[in-house]
């Protein structure tokens, strides 16, 4: 294996161990706890079904297991997406903080909040839509944070082979590593013509941006206009 390679893998191991994680810890053990007290605040969701299958107001070992796993699916997800849009993010970290965070929270907030269904009808609407977008938006700024300082200070991310490879793992998951392997293939093919010259360039990151921006203009658009019709 070349050492380009290795570098590649080393770097995404790092990105997958870390949404894995607060895939975790955020999306599960706190969004449980988040959720089971905004239907306790709402006295007319005790008992009822979510539109996802749990049981709202009730702390159950079952239900929160099945939490953390879709939590975790949802971080490494997350996770892959991250890795892809890498490249366009600011230099700077705090920038990159606030604009992972700003993406998460209004991307998966205009996903989940809806007017039909049971979870924004039964439960308080106002804080169900806050909620969920505090809590992604929490996991990106997180993300963005862990993995970059670390990438930082390890620019090859993790070294050790074992390390690597079992890091990988929730890539195979998904799975998203064949298109992660396309994309460096389609890298060296090009590696040194004027065309990877242009798609490094600035025009190429800030034409990326703007169609980023314009997507999420469109996300946020779609939340606020159901959050509205909600309260």
């Amino acid at each position: 294996m070349g050492d380009g390679l290795r570098r590649a893998a080393g770097r995404l191991a790092v990105i997958a161990v870390t949404g894995l994680g607060l895939g975790i810890v955020v999306g599960g053990a706190a969004g449980r706890t988040a959720m089971y007290l905004l239907a306790r605040a709402s006295p007319g969701a005790h008992g009822v079904v979510s539109d996802d299958g749990f049981v709202m107001g009730r702390f159950t070992l079952g239900g929160t297991l099945n939490l953390l796993l879709v939590g975790a699916g949802l971080g490494v997800v997350g996770a892959a997406i991250y890795a892809g849009v890498r490249w366009l993010q600011p230099e700077r970290l705090g920038l990159r903080v606030v604009a992972t965070a700003v993406c998460a929270g209004v991307g998966v907030g205009a996903l989940i909040v809806h007017r039909d269904g049971v979870d924004f009808t039964v439960l308080d609407a106002g804080p169900a839509t806050a909620l969920f977008v505090v809590i992604p938006a929490l996991y990106g700024g997180l993300l963005a944070g862990l993995v970059e300082t670390f990438l930082d200070r390890r620019p090859d991310g993790f070294v050790s082979p074992v390390w690597r490879w079992c890091g990988l793992l929730p890539f195979v998951v998904v799975p998203v590593l064949p298109v992660f392997a396309l994309v460096w293939w389609v890298g060296r093919r090009l590696d040194g013509t004027v065309l990877e010259e242009k798609l490094r360039g600035s025009r190429a990151r800030w034409a990326g941006r703007g169609l980023a921006s314009a997507a999420l203009l469109l996300l946020a658009r779609d939340l606020l206009l159901d959050a509205a019709a909600l309260t």
